[in-house]
């Protein structure tokens, strides 16, 4: 009876959590677009059990020649009115291929959300699109036109439905050009009727990403006010200079009946004077009523003399009617001394008007055998200096070695200003019973927020090791004592993994015990999977299963049972 409570709670609370996400995207509505795809796209398997649930799915694919069919559905709850709650979604979607360049596709998205055989939320949408391509030899296009219907309701906030209507076409101009234009009007009935006009456009030649001419109209009603907005962009084609250099400038006008007329005009300059040497400058002056003029200037400029060294700079300058003027200026060079050790070095100088300046100055050392054998370093100084604070610096050192009999050891060793104390790390793999057994040990501190320290010790073991039938077998221990306050955990986690077995592919893991997360949480309890797949012919089945057990004390992780079974097959 008590499990039996406590699952009819757990389908009531999410019931409700899933039927007020939905009344809460529903009632925001940008555009004509009444029920934005948010309340269906939330009912998901994945949402669902983080909501608690165990949800049941399934898809179904049936190929008929050019005629398609797909249907997937997930319920999570019971129907009736002794139940405590039900949430369910079905997608249903039809192709039909008229000929190599045209289809006609129907799809249904539809969820709902139930409570003592209530319907308390529901949505669903309609869509119907044809596209078709037409012409040939040098001009050639597409044309899509796109129906949507949405409807949409709820106990708190009634019936809604919602129209969108798209016409779209992509056209080619000979070999040069291409010409892409669309024609959208959504309509929608809520509080207040909105209705949405759109108009795009764009011209782009064939050698270029993005467009030399693109406009957009859009026309916005709610109730009895309009709100009117187009956009207007011009962009030069890339001119080369000398050979060495290339120049693009663009102009973008956007009018607003709410906001008023705001410009932006873009200069981009590239240049590579040499094989070894790169520079890029860019310029954006902004100016709107609200915020006045706004100018930033960058600069990056990158050098690689020889293959061992490389430079780069940067600048970045802005000039602000409404804000503080800044500028950013960065150096950093990397230079490999040897075969395996790079050499990296950077510094930052940043500079607010009011404020002062700030300096940031950093080395760093890498050296990593390129067989993976012998010994590797890392290494990292970064100090900062600040004009109103006294910042210590940050340092990091990791030392590894590996063996060619696959010894493999490594330390680590971390500080900066936010910790009271240094966080220590080490660990060895070695050869052992004819597997690998590893060892590992860190210290480490959490103080995020700079108002609490909780400090750990860790020790953790595992050994993998072959076994037969192609399975591989993996039993690792894990204790973490916490030295802020007495409290210790342990953790258990044996596993079994192969793809070469009689069963075909498997892999079961099993943990139980206490589990240290980075966030300092500590949910523990157990869990339990296994999977299995196996190929017949051009047939594949995979089942997988997995028990959660939560702990007495903290209830984590969230309990139930799952089986996901999946069958492909291709005829």
């Amino acid at each position: 009876m008590s499990a039996l409570c406590t699952r009819r709670l757990a389908r009531l609370t999410v019931g409700l959590c899933l039927a007020l996400t939905g009344r809460l995207l529903l009632a925001d509505s940008p555009s004509a677009v009444v029920d934005p795809a948010g309340y269906r796209e939330s009912i998901t398997p994945d949402r669902l059990r983080e909501a608690g649930y165990n949800p049941e799915e399934y898809r179904l694919q049936v190929p008929l020649g050019r005629l398609q069919f797909e249907r997937t559905y997930v319920r999570a709850g019971e129907e009736g009115l002794l139940s405590t709650g039900l949430t369910e979604r079905g997608v249903d979607v039809v192709r039909l291929s008229l000929n190599p360049r045209g289809s006609l596709e129907f799809s249904q998205d539809a969820a709902r959300t139930a409570l003592h055989g209530v319907e308390l939320t529901s949505s669903t949408q309609r869509t119907a699109a044809l596209s078709q391509g037409f012409g040939g030899g040098a001009t050639t296009g597409t044309l899509s036109l796109t129906h949507l219907d949405t409807y949409s309701a709820d106990v708190t906030q009634g019936f809604r439905s919602s129209r969108n209507d798209r016409v779209g076409l992509t056209l080619g101009l000979g070999r040069a050009l291409g010409l892409t234009a669309s024609l959208e009007d959504a309509e929608g009935m809520a509080l207040l009727g909105t209705r949405t006009r759109k108009f795009d456009m764009a011209l782009t030649p064939t050698n270029l990403a993005v467009p030399l001419v693109e406009y957009h109209e859009t026309s916005t009603t709610v109730g009895l006010g309009t709100t009117e907005v187009t956009q207007l962009t011009l962009r030069t084609p890339t001119v080369e200079v000398g050979g060495i250099a290339t120049v693009a400038a663009s102009h973008a006008v956007t009018d607003s009946s709410a906001t008023g007329t705001n410009t932006v005009d873009t200069l981009n300059l590239t240049a590579r004077p040499t094989d070894t040497v790169s520079l890029a400058a860019t310029r954006v002056i902004a100016e709107s009523a609200a915020a006045g003029t706004d100018t930033v200037d960058t600069v990056n400029l990158a050098a690689n003399p020889t293959d061992a060294v490389g430079v780069t700079a940067s600048h970045v300058a802005s000039e602000r009617e409404s804000a503080a003027d800044t500028a950013v200026t960065t150096l950093g060079s990397s230079i490999r001394v040897r075969p395996d050790t790079t050499v990296n070095a950077g510094y930052v100088r940043s500079r607010t008007e009011g404020v002062g300046t700030n300096i940031q100055r950093a080395v760093a050392v890498a050296m990593a055998p390129a067989d993976g054998r012998g010994l590797g370093v890392e290494a990292s100084y970064t100090d900062i200096s600040a004009p109103s604070a006294q910042v210590d610096p940050t340092v990091r050192v990791k030392l590894s070695y590996a063996a060619p009999s696959r010894w493999q050891v490594s330390g680590q060793y971390y500080d900066d200003n936010a910790r009271p104390d240094p966080e220590l790390g080490a660990s060895v793999r070695a050869p052992v019973l004819g597997g690998e057994l590893g060892l590992t040990y860190s210290e480490r501190v959490y103080d995020a927020t700079a108002n609490s320290v909780r400090m750990t010790r860790s020790y953790g073991t595992e050994l993998t090791r072959p076994l037969l039938w192609g399975l591989s077998g993996r039993v690792g221990y894990q204790r973490t004592d916490n030295l802020t306050d007495p409290t210790s955990g342990e953790r258990l986690r044996i596993g079994l993994s192969g793809a070469t077995t009689p069963l075909g592919a498997v892999d079961m893991q099993y943990e139980t015990g206490w589990r240290e997360t980075g966030t300092g949480e500590l949910p523990d309890g157990s869990t339990i999977s296994l999977s299995l797949s196996r190929r017949l012919g051009s047939t594949e089945v995979a089942v997988t299963g997995k028990r959660a057990v939560p702990s007495a004390a903290t209830g984590s992780p969230v309990p139930g049972d799952e089986i996901h079974v999946d069958l492909r097959a291709s005829w």
